[in-house]
């Protein structure tokens, strides 16, 4: 009896270390609750302030790793300065894609629980107190994952999506519903799952999406924080080019899954995004028509609607049901 007393008071004091960010005793012979894991390429300007961002509240049981893929600017030296014994540095060969330093970084993680975290993000103050709240709420949940405010306008990104529809992976291989620097992964289900991020460099800028829809199959158990805990940076407006490479690589992730499906709703999922690209390359090749006015951009996009829909008549069937 003795013995279950002392195991309770170890307990209860190990929890109000957590969430008081004690530094005495039982806090210091911890792995830390949360790894952050930052993953860069010259921009040592964001990412000081990137990483000033993650300690911005009272819970202090955390480390940063910062796995610089291969930077020629001042990045090192300035993390260096910060002199933040939380901070961990990890140089690598640039790698073309963020795929590869975020893996990196999970394997060096010490935490029980990663968020990733873009160079040019930031976490909203009391993000982690919020997350280990909804943590320690919440058993049997494998990623977590919140809103993320837009930081140059008042939109938001991440929303609630039922995983346990029918439909789940059919909508999950058309949209991302996840922003990489909103989640929050346990350990536990990266050990289980040996699920990592594909390092193709193919993949690069839709490698995390690659990663749900992996998790997803696997059994992963999602729960969405219907909460702004973080700032997504929006300031670079992509190009109407850069949004054409996104498509193809897009949809190259829905090839990639897409066998998971039955037959026909894979079949609408072909056709979606070949709806797509094929509207990216026309939007593409009208752009200086698409700059000359609103009339001519409406009628471009109806010719363009009604070119796919003569190449690909199901894919408007499927644009009408994907959504539930």
């Amino acid at each position: 009896m003795a013995s279950t007393n002392g195991l309770d008071t170890f307990i209860q004091k190990m929890n109000k270390a957590h969430i008081n960010g004690d530094k005495e005793g039982f806090y210091q012979l911890t792995a830390p609750f949360f790894t952050v894991i930052i993953s860069t390429f010259n921009r040592s300007e964001l990412v000081i302030r990137t990483i000033q961002s993650v300690p911005n509240s009272t819970f202090e049981d955390f480390e940063v790793i910062v796995v610089d893929d291969g930077s020629t600017d001042d990045t090192k030296q300035k993390i260096l300065n910060l002199g933040d014994k939380r901070v961990s540095y990890l140089f690598i060969e640039n790698s073309g894609g963020p795929a590869r330093p975020r893996n990196v970084g999970i394997r060096n993680s010490n935490g029980k629980w990663i968020c990733l975290l873009d160079s040019d993000d930031l976490f909203s103050p009391g993000k982690l107190e919020r997350l280990y709240y909804h943590i320690t709420s919440n058993a049997n949940v494998d990623i977590f994952y919140h809103r993320l405010k837009y930081l140059h306008s008042r939109s938001t990104v991440g929303r609630q999506f039922n995983f346990i529809s029918k439909k789940a992976l059919y909508r999950l291989l058309v949209e991302n519903p996840i922003p990489l620097s909103g989640t929050c992964i346990s350990k536990n289900f990266v050990a289980r799952s040996k699920i990592s991020f594909d390092e193709n460099n193919d993949f690069a800028a839709v490698e995390d999406w690659d990663y749900w829809i992996s998790a997803f199959v696997s059994g992963c158990r999602f729960r969405f924080i219907d909460e702004e805990l973080g700032q997504y940076n929006d300031l670079a407006t992509d190009s109407i080019a850069r949004n054409r490479d996104q498509v193809c690589k897009t949809r190259m992730v829905a090839e990639k899954h897409r066998h998971n499906l039955p037959k026909f709703q894979s079949f609408c999922v072909k056709q979606y995004w070949d709806y797509e690209v094929l509207k990216s390359r026309l939007r593409f090749k009208a752009k200086p028509l698409l700059q000359t006015g609103q009339i001519l951009r409406r009628f471009i996009g109806l010719v363009i609607k009604t070119l796919a829909a003569m190449r690909h008549p199901f894919s408007m069937v499927y644009m009408l049901t994907a959504r539930e």
